[in-house]
């Protein structure tokens, strides 16, 4: 048995288990091209915790990575780079691990991640109060950050790519039947384009891409469809795309009422930067 191509997937727990495992793989089959895919695995962006950040305090990596006693797997390179004291926390925590990783990654991942919420401390399946949304909102920013930081390592701005949709969900959205298109395109296509190193956007790729974001506005008096917590007139994220053998954004717009004639996904809770209008209140999320 000797592939020519290896695509890595997994979901949730799997997720993080396929990208802990990213270069483990590619030793496994070094006459393969090896690229890893994980699903609302990335445990955990560079967040906080809801308790330390009402503190305005920083959660430690010793608190989001795995705990020692469960002796788990450690990427060499990681390990070397930390050191063997805190390497079963740093290189069992996403948000430091993957820097050390050298296979291809397709993170998917929604920006608000319902799970990964609630581990957090969290519990956004109903109604959110006003400091529920507040830290919401901090937590849109820290995963816009990672993903600003994945798209700046010299390695992954040109190996590694992405689907991030601004969906209050954990993963049932993320996979090619379910997900919600980004800025115009669609899973299957985005992960198909970083899968086989298609060119994107008619061959045109830049030299270094940069990820953006993707906004629309729900007009004033318009339906919100069922985005319960953007009041109406208020300023939505609709998620981030990149996709790979180069960092890239697809910019193209997002008709009012999202690509295919649908509402705009559900689940989306305000961004960070969103305009909310004066007097605007959160509402319940579906």
């Amino acid at each position: 048995f000797s592939p020519s191509l290896v695509l890595v997937a997994g979901s949730s727990a799997g997720g993080i288990g396929a990208l802990l495992h990213a270069d483990y793989f590619s030793k496994s089959f070094p006459n393969a091209r090896v690229k890893v895919s994980p699903s609302a695995g990335f445990f955990y962006p560079g967040v906080s915790s809801l308790r330390d950040w009402r503190a305005n305090a920083t959660t430690p990596a010793t608190a989001l990575g795995f705990p020692r006693d469960w002796a788990p797997f450690l990427e060499p390179n990681c390990v070397a780079a930390v050191g063997a004291d805190q390497a079963p926390a740093l290189c069992t925590d996403a948000h430091f691990a993957v820097r050390h990783l050298r296979t291809p990654l397709f993170l998917r991942e929604n920006l608000f991640d319902r799970a990964k919420l609630a581990n957090c401390g969290l519990d956004a399946r109903g109604f959110v109060p006003e400091e529920g949304v507040e830290y919401l909102k901090a937590w849109g920013g820290w995963m816009r950050s990672q993903l600003r930081e994945i798209a700046s390592l010299p390695f992954h701005s040109f190996a590694s790519g992405y689907f991030a949709p601004s969906c209050l969900d954990h993963g049932d959205n993320l996979e090619l039947e379910t997900a919600p298109w980004v800025a115009g395109v669609p899973l299957v296509t985005a992960l198909g384009d970083w899968l086989l190193e298609r060119p994107a956007g008619g061959g045109r790729w830049p030299s270094r891409g940069r990820a953006a974001a993707q906004s629309a506005t729900i007009p004033p008096g318009g339906s919100a469809g069922s985005v319960a917590m953007i009041p109406q007139g208020g300023s939505v994220e609709l998620g981030w795309h990149a996709s790979g053998p180069l960092w890239t954004s697809h910019l193209g717009a997002i008709p009012p009422g999202g690509p295919s004639g649908g509402a705009i996904p559900p689940g989306v809770p305000p961004a960070r930067d969103s305009a909310i209008p004066a007097g605007g209140a959160p509402g319940a999320p579906p």
